[in-house]
C-alpha cells in the first residue's frame, strides 16, 4: 500500500505457515490489509510431473451442477441472478503460460478480497494477471470478517461459505469481457481479458498448489510496460491513485484529465460497476516535453461488477434499501433508484470528492451526452458477443435493454451526482508557496482561486470556480505546505461556510469579510494574520484538523445490532441498539455519535429505552455527551431489605415477592475526553425523577408502610467517571484488562439538607496461564461506598446476578458499601468446523465472594457462590454463554453474549 506496516508470520509444527499484513496509520492505529497461506500442511517439496499434452480446449462449468440447483423458494429470498450461468459449461481454449505472450513466468499472488489472481510476467518485463472466473468466499471473509484469525481452512464447506458463493452469482461471470468494446465507444482506457482454461503445468511451478485446473481470465497487469498498448494510450507509467495524489499536491504541473474521469465514473453507473474504490484505479501518466506538464488519464480495472444484480431477490431487495453499507448494491435496473447510495462506497466517493472540486455541471452534463451518443444499440450487440456462447440467450437482450435505458438517463444521473459531490467541497493547494483567492461576489457566490505565489505575486492559476450556496453547503480549503496566503474580499454576507487551513510553515491570512470564515493552523508554528477581525480563529497543534487526508470527508453510518439474554429474574430480554455516526471536519474520534437502546423484559412485561448522544469538541479534546433514559412503570429491580443477610422468601411465595415496580427518568449532560488508548473521563450533572409502585402483598409495600418513606423522589447530582480497558479480544480475550473509578453526590430537590455521595471502583484482568492463550484465568474486583445515609434503597450498593454473585438473584443484598470478586477459568477446546462458522466450544468454571455492610447491621458473612457453564466462540466475533451457578439459595441459571467481565 505505500504505507508503513509490518507482517507477521507463523509457522506450525504441522508444516504449514500463514502471513497477516498491518498498516499502520498516521493516528498509530493499524488496519488489517491482507491474510494468505503461505505453505500447506504436510506440504512435501518433490517435483511432481504434469502432463504437457493438453486438448485444444476444455469443457468446464465455475460451478457444479449441484451448485447452482436450488429450490424455489432459495430463488424468491435470494433471487435468480446470473447463477444458471455459473452451472452452464463452457467451451474454453486452454494455455501453456511458458509459450503465451513469448513465455509467462508466475511472479508472485494478487491479494484481493475475493479473486484468486496471479501475477505473470514475460521476458521483456510486462506483467500480466492471471484470475479466476470463480470467485473464493473464504478469502472475502477472511479479509473483511476475521482479519485477525487465519479461518480460510475453516470456512471451507460451510454453509456461510455456500451461501456467500451463491450470492456472488450476482456478478454475471463474463460482463468484464464486455467491457472492452465498450470502452472503446467512448475513448475510455482498458485492460482486455481473454478467457482460457488454464490446467495444471509445470509452467505454474510451486504456484500449482493453489492455481490450476479452472477458468481463468488473463489480461494485461494495468502497470507499467505497456508503452505499446493502444487500450492504455501508449502510456508506458501507470501510477496508483496514491502516487498520483501525492504528485497532485507535490507541484501545480501535475493534473487530472477531469473530463476524462467524469466520462469513465458516468460510464461505471450506465454499466451498473459499484465497486469503483481507489485501488480499482491507475492513472497513464502524459508528459508534454515542451511545458513539462504532467496530465494523468483514468484507467479502470476489474470490471468484476458490471450488470451486477447484487440486489436481486426478496432479501436483498429489502436490505439494499434499509442498511446504507448495501445501498450501493442495488442492481443493474433500468433506473437507478439511488444515485447517492449506488456511489455510498466511501473510498469511491473520496476520490471523486479529491479529483472534481473544480468541475461544473455542464462538464458533467456534456460528458453524459457523450456516452448516449456513441454507445449506440449496435456497439451494445457487438460488445455482448464477448460472452461465450453458451450463455447468448435471452438475458443477453435483457442486459442490452437495461443499458439503453440507464443511458437515456444518464444526464439525469450526471445532473444528480453532481449535486450530491457538490454539496460539500475540498480545495488543495501543493506542497509549494500557494496564493488562495476567496471572493465573496454576493450572498450566494463565493469564488475560489488558487495561484502559485511566486515572488509576492500571483502566478499560474491552478484552480478557478464559482461556487453557488444553494448546492454548496461548506468548503474545506487546504494550503498543505510551504508558505501561503490567504486572502479573503467581497462583499459582507451570510455566505457559504469557509474554511481554511494553512497546514505547515507561515501561512498568510488576510480576511476582510469575515463572515463564515474559520482558520486552523499549529499553534506552535508562526503564522501571519493580516486582518481577522471577527474570523474564527482555532490555533491547535492537532495533526488530524492541520493535515490534508484524502479520505477524511463528511458521511454517516448506522449501524443496527439485536440483544438478546436470559435470567430468572428478568426472563427472557430481547432489544436492540441503534449507532448512527456522523464524521465532519473534527473528529474525536467521530463528530457525532448517537446510540439508542431499548429492552423489552418478558418476565415482568416491562421496558427501558435509553438515548447516548455524544458530540466532538465542545470544549478543546472535550465532547458533549447527553444521556437519557426512561424505564416502564412496569419495569422491575429487587429488593430484599437492607443488610447482609437478608432474607429470601422465593419457596414460601415467588419471584415476584421482591420485585420492585419503578419507573424512572434520568437526563445527564457530561463533558467527556478521550485518551488515545481506550482511556476515557467524563463529569456531568444527573437530573433524576423516580416513582416506586407500592406494590400489594409485594415486600416493597411492607418496606414503605414500615418506613414511611416517599414513592417520588427528584434527585440532582454530579458524577464523575474513568474507564479504561484494553483487550486482544472482545469475544474471547486472552490478555487484557480493564479498570473504572466512579464518583458522584446526589441530594433529593424535595429536601437538598438529604444529599449523599458515592465511590464505585472496579478493575479486572484477563490472562492465559499456557501460550496457546486456550486456558485463560479471568477475573474481576469491585467495590461500592456510599458517604450519608440519606439514600434510597434503589440507590444502595447491591450485589447479586449480573453485578457480583452470579448465584444468587440481581439485587440479592443492599447495604451502605459492597465488594466482591468474579473469578473464572475458562478453557477453549478445540476448534470446531461447523455448518456455519468455524467455533470453538469452551467450559468454564467460576468463583465469587462478596458481602454489604450496613452500620446497623453486624454481620461476619461472606457469601459465595460457585458454578459453571459452557460458551461458544464464533469465529472470534461473538461468544453465547450459558451457565449455572449455586449458591446458598439455589442454582440460578442465566444465558447471553459475551461474559460479562
Amino acid at each position: 500500500t505505500g504505507q508503513m506496516g509490518y507482517a507477521i508470520l507463523e509457522v506450525y509444527k504441522d508444516g504449514s505457515s500463514k502471513v497477516r499484513f498491518y498498516g499502520l496509520n498516521d493516528d498509530l492505529s493499524e488496519d488489517f490489509l491482507f491474510g494468505t497461506e503461505v505453505l500447506k500442511k504436510d506440504r512435501f517439496l518433490a517435483d511432481t510431473v504434469y502432463s504437457e499434452n493438453f486438448p485444444a480446449t476444455v469443457t468446464s462449468s465455475i460451478y457444479t451442477a449441484e451448485e447452482v440447483d436450488k429450490s424455489k423458494f432459495h430463488e424468491k429470498i435470494w433471487g435468480t441472478k446470473y447463477r444458471k450461468y455459473y452451472g452452464t459449461k463452457i467451451t474454453a481454449p486452454t494455455v501453456r503460460l511458458d509459450t503465451l505472450f513469448g513465455g509467462l513466468v508466475p511472479v508472485k499472488k494478487g491479494g484481493g478480497h475475493q479473486s484468486k489472481s496471479l501475477r505473470l510476467r514475460d521476458e521483456s518485463g510486462k506483467e500480466y494477471v492471471m484470475r479466476a472466473i470463480r470467485k473464493s468466499a473464504e478469502l472475502y471473509l477472511q479479509s473483511m470478517a476475521f482479519q485477525d484469525q487465519y479461518v480460510v481452512d475453516d470456512l471451507r464447506d460451510t454453509y456461510t461459505e455456500k451461501l456467500l458463493e451463491d450470492f456472488y452469482t450476482g456478478a454475471h461471470p463474463f460482463a468484464p469481457f464486455a467491457v472492452a468494446t465498450l470502452s472503446d465507444a467512448v475513448d475510455l482506457y482498458h485492460t482486455n481479458p481473454v478467457l482460457y482454461y488454464v490446467p495444471k503445468q509445470t509452467a505454474l511451478k510451486e504456484y500449482n498448489d493453489t492455481f490450476g485446473d479452472e477458468l481463468y481470465m488473463i489480461e494485461e497487469h494495468a502497470g507499467d510496460g505497456h508503452g505499446d498498448l493502444k487500450s492504455f494510450g501508449y502510456s508506458d507509467e501507470l501510477k496508483s491513485t496514491d502516487s498520483m495524489l501525492e504528485d497532485l499536491r507535490d507541484d501545480e504541473k501535475y493534473s487530472v484529465d477531469t473530463k476524462l474521469y467524469i466520462r469513465a465514473r458516468l460510464f461505471d453507473m450506465a454499466i451498473g460497476d459499484w465497486d469503483r474504490h481507489t485501488d480499482q484505479w491507475r492513472w497513464a501518466e502524459f508528459k508534454d516535453k515542451d511545458t513539462k506538464k504532467v496530465v494523468y488519464k483514468p484507467v479502470p480495472r476489474d470490471r468484476d461488477q458490471v450488470f451486477s444484480q447484487m440486489g436481486d431477490g426478496l432479501l436483498m431487495n429489502v436490505a439494499t434499501r434499509i442498511i446504507p453499507g448495501l445501498r450501493l448494491m442495488e442492481g443493474f435496473n433500468d433506473e437507478i433508484r439511488s444515485v447517492r447510495g449506488f456511489n455510498s462506497s466511501p473510498k469511491t466517493y473520496v476520490l471523486d470528492m479529491a479529483l472534481l472540486p473544480e468541475t461544473t455541471e455542464s462538464e458533467w452534463i456534456e460528458q453524459a451526452n457523450y456516452l448516449k451518443a456513441n454507445i449506440t444499440p449496435a456497439i451494445i450487440d457487438e460488445a455482448l458477443l464477448a460472452f461465450p456462447e453458451e450463455v447468448r440467450d435471452e438475458k443477453v437482450a435483457e442486459i442490452k435493454h437495461t443499458l439503453l435505458a440507464r443511458l437515456a438517463g444518464i444526464t439525469e444521473t450526471a445532473e444528480t451526482y453532481f449535486s450530491i459531490l457538490n454539496k460539500f467541497a475540498v480545495v488543495t493547494g501543493t506542497d509549494k508557496d500557494d496564493w488562495f483567492e476567496i471572493n465573496r461576489i454576493n450572498e450566494n457566490e463565493t469564488e475560489i482561486k488558487a495561484y502559485r505565489n511566486i515572488g509576492d505575486k500571483k502566478k499560474k492559476l491552478f484552480f478557478e470556480k464559482i461556487f453557488n450556496k444553494k448546492t454548496t453547503k461548506e468548503i474545506w480549503v487546504y494550503g498543505l505546505d510551504d508558505d501561503d496566503l490567504f486572502e479573503v474580499k467581497g462583499v459582507k454576507n451570510n455566505a457559504i461556510k469557509v474554511r481554511l487551513i494553512g497546514g505547515q510553515n507561515n501561512d498568510i491570512y488576510d480576511i476582510e469579510t469575515s463572515r463564515n470564515i474559520s482558520i486552523y493552523d499549529y499553534k506552535s508554528k508562526k503564522n501571519t494574520f493580516k486582518k481577522i477581525k471577527g474570523t474564527k480563529v482555532k490555533l491547535m497543534d492537532d495533526y488530524t484538523v492541520n493535515t490534508y487526508q484524502p479520505l477524511k470527508i463528511r458521511n454517516s453510518t448506522n449501524q443496527i445490532i439485536p440483544t438478546i439474554g436470559f435470567n430468572p429474574d428478568d426472563g427472557v430480554k430481547i432489544g436492540f441498539q441503534n449507532t448512527y455516526t456522523y464524521n465532519g471536519f473534527r473528529q474525536n474520534p467521530f463528530t457525532e455519535k448517537h446510540d439508542i437502546m431499548a429492552s423489552y423484559y418478558f418476565a415482568t412485561s416491562g421496558y427501558d429505552v435509553a438515548y447516548k448522544g455524544e458530540f466532538a469538541h465542545i470544549f478543546e479534546n472535550w465532547n458533549l455527551e447527553i444521556a437519557a433514559r426512561f424505564t416502564s412503570p412496569n419495569f422491575a429491580i429487587n429488593f430484599f431489605g437492607f443488610g447482609n443477610d437478608t432474607e429470601n422468601f422465593d419457596d414460601d411465595f415467588d419471584l415476584d415477592y421482591n420485585r420492585v415496580r419503578i419507573e424512572t427518568i434520568k437526563f445527564a449532560p457530561s463533558l467527556v475526553w478521550r485518551g488515545r488508548l481506550g482511556a476515557k473521563f467524563k463529569a456531568g450533572l444527573i437530573i433524576e425523577s423516580i416513582e416506586v409502585e407500592e406494590t400489594a402483598d409485594r415486600f416493597v409495600n411492607e418496606f414503605y408502610q414500615e418506613n414511611g418513606e416517599e414513592t417520588t423522589n427528584r434527585f440532582i447530582g454530579s458524577e464523575a467517571e474513568y474507564t479504561y480497558e484494553n483487550k486482544d479480544n472482545q469475544a474471547f480475550p486472552t490478555l487484557g484488562m480493564a479498570t473504572a473509578l466512579k464518583a458522584g453526590y446526589k441530594t433529593d430537590l424535595n429536601d437538598t439538607d438529604n444529599g449523599f455521595a458515592y465511590l464505585i471502583p472496579s478493575l479486572s484482568f484477563d490472562y492465559k496461564l499456557i501460550p496457546s492463550g486456550r486456558l485463560v484465568l479471568a477475573t474481576k474486583w469491585k467495590g461500592h461506598f456510599i458517604v450519608g445515609n440519606d439514600f434510597e434503597f434503589y440507590q444502595g450498593a447491591s450485589i447479586g446476578g449480573v453485578d457480583g454473585l452470579r448465584g444468587f438473584r440481581n439485587q440479592r443484598f443492599t447495604g451502605k458499601s459492597s465488594y466482591y470478586q468474579n473469578t473464572d477459568l475458562r478453557f477453549s477446546l478445540k476448534k470446531m468446523r461447523t455448518s456455519i462458522l468455524p467455533t470453538a466450544m469452551g467450559l468454564f468454571a467460576g468463583f465469587d465472594y462478596g458481602k454489604v455492610w450496613m452500620p446497623t447491621v453486624d454481620s461476619n458473612t461472606w457469601h459465595t457462590s460457585y458454578g459453571g457453564g459452557f460458551f461458544l466462540n464464533a469465529a472470534d466475533l461473538l461468544s453465547i454463554n450459558l451457565a449455572v451457578f449455586n449458591s446458598k439459595d439455589g442454582p440460578r441459571f442465566s444465558f447471553g453474549l459475551g461474559f460479562g467481565f
